[in-house]
């Protein structure tokens, strides 16, 4: 069943969706932020290991802005995080975690599964981040004319090219087989570039990684829809029902132009003019669930404490869904 909360966000009042809202951003730098932290208090209480200077190391290369035409002479500065702890030389393999849509987080190279696995098969590790974010971007890369350089063939010369750089740096072979490791987009890079550049890479890890691109994805709606009601992760039955009661309510309201009330339960930052501010508004109450199934995790704000807001005693769901959106932001 195709949940409520995708419906309304293509509403019909709008031509076209905007995809995810502002909320999903936010609440995404909230989560990761907050993991960021755990994974801090881990290292201190020595479930990480020391990143000590001898491990892992912070640096950048130089990348074309353009690597398709040789007449664009900009560049910029791609950083990268290295950890060797596990690496067995000459021979060992190299893992190489690709950095998505933000900043290449501290950790990067000390935590996830594929830290795990390069203990177990004493692998290289390489994290790199992403053009155009973190420090990855030339001074003037966020003008309009340098976006058209923001995209994921441009993304994946990169790491062609820094598969070069770092073979001659630490003087990889043909024996040193490389895996790449991303989730979501960069998920979808992870496995673009196994395919795009099969003779650099011996093999991809794809984590939820969309890689046929779709114009309407409305298939992670379902997931989320089930998440919500999924009781190992916290959520129940009951809060997905609250949470399909809310949008009922919300678009009972669209439909009754009662957007007054909606721009005061929802503490809209201007007035609800257009039918794009309405399908803005509610793309940003579908973020409230959607960034928090796609980054849940053991610490608050997850599918957990949201599904305790979704589900409280109030006299409705659509208050609840009113409380949830104060508690968040």
């Amino acid at each position: 069943m195709k949940s409520v909360i995708f419906i309304l966000v293509i509403i019909s009042l709008a031509g076209s969706a905007y995809g995810f809202g502002l909320n999903f951003w936010k609440l995404r730098s909230v989560i990761r932020k907050n993991e960021q932290q755990r994974l801090r208090m881990q290292q201190q209480s020595s479930h990480l290991p020391n990143s000590s200077p001898q491990m892992t190391v912070a640096s950048e290369i130089i990348q074309p802005l353009d690597h398709f035409d040789p007449q664009i002479k900009t560049t910029f500065g791609q950083r990268y995080l290295v950890n060797e702890k596990f690496w067995k030389q000459p021979n060992g393999p190299v893992f190489i975690y690709i950095g998505g849509e933000g900043t290449l987080g501290e950790f990067a190279d000390l935590a996830g599964a594929y830290v795990r696995y390069a203990e177990e098969y004493g692998a290289l590790i390489f994290a790199v981040e992403h053009r155009f974010y973190g420090e990855s971007m030339n001074d003037d890369g966020l003008k309009l004319k340098n976006l058209k350089f923001l995209s994921s063939q441009q993304a994946l010369a990169d790491l062609a090219n820094f598969h070069l750089q770092m073979t001659k740096v630490y003087n990889l072979t043909a024996e040193n087989k490389w895996i790449s490791f991303g989730g979501s987009y960069a998920g979808s890079l992870s496995a673009w570039f196994r395919i795009k550049y099969p003779h650099l890479v011996h093999g991809a890890v794809a984590s939820s990684a969309p890689v046929r691109a779709l114009v309407n994805f409305d298939a992670y709606c379902d997931v989320v829809a089930k998440s919500l009601a999924t009781e190992i992760v916290g959520g129940s039955k009951k809060c997905l029902e609250m949470a399909i009661g809310a949008f009922n309510m919300v678009d009972r309201l669209i439909q009754k132009r009662n957007l007054s009330q909606l721009e005061s339960d929802f503490v809209s930052c201007h007035p609800l003019g257009t039918d794009l501010d309405v399908l803005q508004m509610v793309s940003n109450l579908a973020d409230l669930f959607m960034a928090t199934v796609q980054y849940d995790g053991p610490v608050a704000p997850n599918i957990k404490s949201v599904c305790e807001i979704m589900t409280k005693n109030s006299p409705t769901a659509y208050q609840n869904l009113v409380a949830l959106n104060k508690v968040s932001y």
